[in-house]
């Protein structure tokens, strides 16, 4: 399958590449048990061809790492800044 890449993403099929790096067995952040469900969803996903169908089984898988929240983003800036001069933020003091 053929993906035009941009930022180091399929640009095409962003699960194809974002989804696998956290939840596949061999991915570049991959640090829990072997989901089975997701490997079966994935392979389908990654072998499909077709356009339209590939954009169905993104949107389940999509669907499936929320819903078994196999990926969870925890933020703890060490800055944060505001861009806009609507923004009121006050920073907590440097210790």
């Amino acid at each position: 399958m053929a993906c035009l890449i941009w930022g180091g993403q399929p640009s095409d099929a962003p699960p194809l590449e974002l989804h696998y790096q956290f939840v596949g067995r061999r991915g570049a952040w991959w640090a829990d048990a072997w989901n089975v469900a997701f490997k079966w969803l994935y392979d389908d996903f990654s072998a499909q061809t077709n356009q339209s169908k590939q954009a169905t089984l993104a949107a389940e898988l999509d669907k499936f790492v929320y819903r078994e929240a196999l990926a969870l983003f925890l933020c703890s800036p060490q800055a944060l800044y505001a861009v806009n001069k609507e923004v009121d933020f006050t920073g907590r003091p440097k210790e």
